[in-house]
């Protein structure tokens, strides 16, 4: 099984999921298609099975900083720039396997139980954190935390595969910590679209 596992993220890494099939897998793992079949009934079995395996790497990264970002004697900034460096170090520690699961939209099988499952528990806690901060601006934090999720997922994908030494990795992580924390938190009583919001208020 796990020859299998190692080939199938070579395979899907390397040729995307679209053109991937059992056969190709099978051959790279050294054993026969009917041999493949005794594990997995199909290639989005295959798929799923690394899908499942880097989720439990991605959650127990989350899990870590939770207490950091529901704390607000934490400055946001350092809790977001903490959350989304573990997270690029996950993509780091087994690229081939990122690469496998970040497959193009539309191509990838239908999203599995598990997925769902995570992607509405860290939402849902996200949600729950927001609300506790006093440093997040007022607005639907349900709305917020799902936005927020899905631009940390695309910054953490590219920051770990995207910049190609083209930026400094340092400054790229900067801005992304930029980009996340001002969409989210509350404006600084003197600034000048706090300022902007109470003339239009007045």
């Amino acid at each position: 099984m796990e020859a299998i596992l190692e080939a199938g993220t070579e395979v899907f890494a390397g040729r995307g999921y679209a053109r991937t099939n059992t056969n190709e897998i099978a051959r790279r793992a050294g054993i026969s298609v009917g041999s493949l079949y005794q594990y997995f009934p199909s290639k989005d079995a295959i798929l799923m099975a690394l899908l499942e395996r880097h989720l439990r790497a991605v959650e127990a990264t989350i899990r870590g900083c939770l207490p950091d970002l529901a704390n607000d004697r934490v400055p946001l900034r350092r809790a977001v720039r903490g959350l989304l460096g573990r997270l690029v170090a996950v993509h780091e520690a087994n690229p081939a396997l990122s690469r496998a699961v970040e497959q193009p939209a539309g191509e990838m099988p239908k999203i599995p139980e598990a997925y769902r499952l995570y992607l509405e528990t860290f939402v849902s806690e996200l949600e729950s954190l927001l609300r506790r901060r006093r440093d997040v601006r007022r607005a639907d934090p349900a709305l917020m935390a799902h936005l927020l999720y899905a631009a940390a997922e695309a910054l953490t994908g590219w920051l770990a595969h995207g910049p190609s030494g083209r930026f400094e990795r340092s400054a790229a992580l900067r801005e992304s910590v930029e980009l996340l924390c001002r969409y989210v938190e509350r404006p600084a009583s003197g600034s000048l679209a706090s300022k902007a919001r109470g003339s239009r208020a007045s």
